[in-house]
């Protein structure tokens, strides 16, 4: 009997940087503190799933690159017991990630870079390597081939 739910979608890195206030342009500012954590929709709603219910089987799938920012990814999700055997790994595309500025206790503002999941679509997605019930496809928007089509094609099968 199949059971679990697989999180498909964009994968990514906040690189978080608090600053006082916004410069204009033109401007500098300080930036406080740096930090980084996973981001997207795989591993946000992944980790809290598995936080709400460990038991249930909860399969990764997205696209990183092979590079510091991907293997930070899948040891994050390795923590919380997620199996992250359907991220494919790029060797010609860096792992996206999204550029924080934020203020301190207060709003951010959020670049991003698309690259790995920004070719992640229906091809990438081993529906039978993971025996779930469920899937959650998520950030269409941040998807160029899922939000090109592939994302109509995942929701049917």
């Amino acid at each position: 009997m199949k059971n679990g739910i697989i999180i498909a979608g964009n994968i990514l890195v906040d690189r978080i940087n608090q600053i006082k206030k916004f410069p204009n342009s033109g401007e500098l500012t300080k930036i406080y503190s740096l930090s980084k954590a996973v981001g997207g929709c795989v591993p946000n709603d992944a980790i809290d799933i598995k936080v709400i219910e460990p038991d249930i089987n909860v399969y990764a799938s997205g696209k990183i690159g092979a590079d510091e920012d991907g293997t930070f990814v899948l040891e994050e999700l390795k923590k919380f017991n997620i199996d992250t055997t359907n991220i494919e790994v790029s060797n010609d595309e860096k792992t996206s990630f999204t550029f924080v500025l934020s203020i301190i206790g207060g709003e951010r503002t959020l670049l991003t870079y698309p690259g790995a999941s920004a070719t992640f679509g229906y091809d990438n997605i081993d529906f039978e390597k993971c025996n779930a019930k469920m899937l959650h496809l998520g950030y269409f928007l941040l998807l160029d081939k899922v939000d090109n089509g592939d994302g109509l094609k995942i929701l049917k099968k």
